[in-house]
């Protein structure tokens, strides 16, 4: 993963699930000599109200972010 897309994700995290959120990345993309093609992502929070809704609206934000479709998502 590129330190863009690594702070992109970053930024969305804290966008939707606070500023106390930690984020953290797992599976084949935590090995830069796999090609994974998803990215998994683990997030802490203390922000529980509408968690499905802020997940969802996290990734569309990722997926909408430009040049980072297939690098990220």
């Amino acid at each position: 993963m590129s330190e863009r897309d690594i702070e992109i994700i970053k930024k969305a995290t804290k966008k939707f699930f606070g500023e106390n959120a930690s984020v953290y990345l797992f599976g084949s993309r935590t090995d830069d000599s796999k090609k994974g093609r998803d990215i998994d992502l683990y997030i802490e929070t203390n922000v529980f109200q509408n968690i499905i809704d802020r997940k969802v609206k996290m990734l569309a934000e990722l997926h909408k972010e430009p040049g980072n479709r297939k690098s990220i998502l």
